[in-house]
């Protein structure tokens, strides 16, 4: 596998971003279903960043070495992040936001009993 991990999927209830290919064309081309897709893409980042489980990377970089259209929209946001990073790479967070991120990560983790 490559430095960065490959996409994942995600049921975290996060928004769903718009999936460019059929659900039909998945089942054909490769067995997948809207699901599969709809997950994948939703979890992109998580892989990127690697923050996905060994079994949920091999099954996130199964998923993109079968479906060219996830494949594809991991190419777009592996761009986005590397944009990203060489443009703000040097900025850093307010204090501020930093204080409330943190405070917003540790009542998730509460909530949910990580």
């Amino acid at each position: 596998m490559s430095e960065q991990q490959e996409p994942a999927s995600s049921v975290d209830g996060s928004p769903t971003r718009p999936v460019s290919h059929s659900a039909q064309g998945d089942q054909r081309a490769v067995g997948a279903t809207v699901t599969d897709c709809t997950e994948t893409v939703m979890r992109i980042f998580e892989f990127l960043d690697g923050e996905m489980s060994p079994d949920d990377c091999r099954r996130m970089q199964t998923h993109l070495d079968e479906c060219g259209p996830c494949l594809r929209e991991y190419h777009v946001d592996q761009a986005l992040k590397m944009v990203v990073k060489r443009s703000c790479g040097s900025e850093t967070a307010p204090t501020e936001l930093r204080t409330t991120i943190l405070h917003r990560l540790t009542m998730v983790r509460i909530e949910t009993g990580d």
